[in-house]
């Protein structure tokens, strides 16, 4: 960013993103964590709320594919739960605070 602030990490292999990647908003804030294998997302996944730095979602990935619990949440405090199978909902939830 213009401030000197960081906007992201980003690690490449071959030409493909490959590892961690990190994404920042303007003022250093966290918005963004997610593995990347060979170009594909894998293993956990996670979003943001800026500024506040709380979790927004958080998804598992099995080669590219959604796969295991995913879970959103609303800075109220709501959770709405997925389960996945290759990339498909298989059962799903909410919780209200």
């Amino acid at each position: 960013y213009e401030n000197g602030q960081l906007r992201s990490k980003i690690h490449y292999k071959n030409g493909k993103i490959d590892g961690l990647v990190f994404s920042y908003n303007e003022n250093g804030t966290l918005l963004l964590k997610l593995n990347n294998k060979d170009g594909k997302y894998e293993g956990i996944f996670e979003e943001y709320y800026a500024p506040s730095g709380n979790i927004k979602s958080r998804f598992n990935f099995k080669n590219g594919l959604t796969e295991g619990i995913a879970e959103r949440y609303l800075e109220s405090g709501e959770v709405s739960t997925y389960c996945f199978k290759n990339n498909e909902i298989t059962t799903y939830s909410y919780c209200q605070n």
